[in-house]
């Protein structure tokens, strides 16, 4: 049978070809062998066009590499551009995202300045209770949900012994009562010849102590506190403050007081009882300048890291005809015992810790 296609043999491969191209041109050429003659032909046919492609393909290869770098630097510079125009839509200040991003490189920009401040400068502190229009209603406030000054400077009484045990023997002490309020503390030490000076920040409250007769001043309570000389007073206490202040300024408090009493004196801090229920669901927050219940048992840990040594709590103020009442109702079953304390258990309780000697 004749050839009607053409028998002219591809160009001849120019250089060393690759092995797989070598191989190609092998079969294209007329091998001698049995066998069907168009057979023959049609694998030489079919290697010649194989061996023809693969040759282009080869020879192309070069610049089809050259060509995807590029392709691929161009892509790469313009995500670099259109990164950076994120970057400027989001500082425009119509931009949807454009105040968090500012507000987040402000808080970046804030946090690098505190780092660099020197250890001896504090940020800005607040020691005040807030809600200053409040302040002018607090007296009647304290007159409608503390009770009178009568049954305070009763309750307050508890203290004494603490009191007499740790001046036994002092001439003159003095005492240091922040957040005085009213006075009542002031005059119960009054009654057993102690010398007590209060400072309140409500200049209402400290008005009307100072009409009674006591030695109140009107200011912050922990700007105070710092401006007192070292081992200055004898005692120190604040009643139902700890509970209106943030973490910081609290271990504050404990830190300086630690400071400004005598090693020997005396430090009491009432607070309400969150052990309580009552009183950590519902009764505490009867107070809007209230920030967060004081757990006992933290506040007597956080006395003995800062230094306080002797640290008791007092429980006070529980709702003793109700829990009895509840005891005898519940007498047998521990679940019931334990739930009648948290439901009508102290109210109150302090902290009385004493500055060591040494």
């Amino acid at each position: 049978m004749s050839h009607v296609a053409s028998t002219a043999r591809p160009e001849k491969v120019q250089g060393e070809a690759p092995a797989w191209l070598k191989e190609l041109d092998a079969a294209s050429r007329p091998v001698p062998q049995k066998g069907s003659g168009l057979g023959r032909w049609i694998c030489r046919l079919v290697a010649r066009a194989a061996m023809r492609g693969g040759r282009d393909l080869d020879a192309d290869q070069p610049r089809f590499n050259a060509a995807l770098v590029e392709g691929l630097r161009q892509l790469s510079a313009t995500v670099d551009e259109l990164a950076s125009l994120h970057q400027a839509a989001l500082r425009q200040p119509d931009h949807p995202m454009g105040l968090q991003e500012a507000v987040r490189t402000l808080r970046e920009d804030l946090r690098a300045i505190q780092q660099r401040m020197p250890s001896g400068i504090s940020p800005v502190r607040e020691s005040q209770p807030e809600g200053q229009r409040f302040a002018p209603y607090y007296r009647a406030f304290e007159d409608a949900f503390r009770g009178s000054e009568a049954v305070i400077e009763s309750r307050l009484e508890v203290y004494l012994p603490h009191v007499r045990k740790a001046f036994s023997g002092l001439r003159d002490p003095l005492w240091l009562d922040l957040g005085c309020g009213r006075g009542e503390w002031l005059r119960v030490l009054a009654g057993v010849g102690v010398r007590g000076v209060g400072v309140d920040g409500n200049a209402g409250m400290a008005e009307a102590a100072r009409a009674s007769g006591l030695e109140v001043q009107v200011g912050d309570l922990m700007d105070h506190l710092r401006g007192c000389e070292a081992g200055s007073v004898d005692g120190l206490s604040a009643f139902h403050v700890v509970e209106h202040l943030p973490l910081d300024l609290l271990v504050e408090l404990l830190q300086e007081g630690l400071r400004v009493v005598k090693p020997g004196g005396l430090l009491i801090l009432e607070t309400p009882n969150p052990e309580n229920l009552q009183v950590g669901a519902h009764t505490f927050y009867l107070d809007p300048t209230h920030r967060s219940p004081v757990p006992p048992a933290f506040l007597a840990f956080l006395a003995a890291q800062v230094g306080w040594r002797q640290g008791d709590i007092l429980r006070l103020q529980a709702d003793e005809r109700d829990l009895a009442r509840a005891k005898r109702a519940w007498l047998g079953n521990k679940a019931l015992m334990k739930a009648a304390e948290s439901l009508f258990g102290p109210r109150d309780y302090a902290l009385v810790a004493v500055r060591p000697l040494a």
